[in-house]
């Protein structure tokens, strides 16, 4: 997690009830969660890969990657979209709130140090 120095407009989204963002300007798109096609020898935490707009998108589950409790089958999500270094990034949230100011009671994740971790 990161703080908001810098940053002038975060996405804001839920996991497990908690809030947190990520900078604006690192977001491609919102799309809904869907089925992801296995990756052998992946991290726990990558779900899969899913074709998107003519290319492929590695999806990422933050509550793995975040150590939260995981997702009851059949439990609505979504997918956040991130530019991240050469490749996009599908990263898996309960659902987003909404766009802001970077806030004091919202965590600010760093995209880069959360995919150094799954490596």
């Amino acid at each position: 997690m990161d703080t908001a120095v810098g940053v002038e407009r975060v996405l804001r989204f839920m996991l497990e009830g908690r809030a947190f963002a990520l900078p604006v300007d690192s977001i491609v798109e919102v799309v809904r969660h869907s089925i992801a096609t296995p990756v052998p020898r992946s991290s726990p935490a990558v779900e899969g890969i899913v074709p998107m707009r003519g290319r492929m998108v590695t999806v990422v589950d933050l509550r793995k990657c975040l150590a939260l409790p995981s997702r009851r089958p059949g439990d609505p999500a979504q997918v956040i979209v991130v530019d991240a270094v050469d490749e996009r990034i599908g990263l898996v949230v309960d659902h987003v709130t909404g766009v802001s100011r970077p806030s004091p009671v919202v965590s600010l994740l760093d995209v880069g140090a959360l995919l150094r971790g799954l490596a």
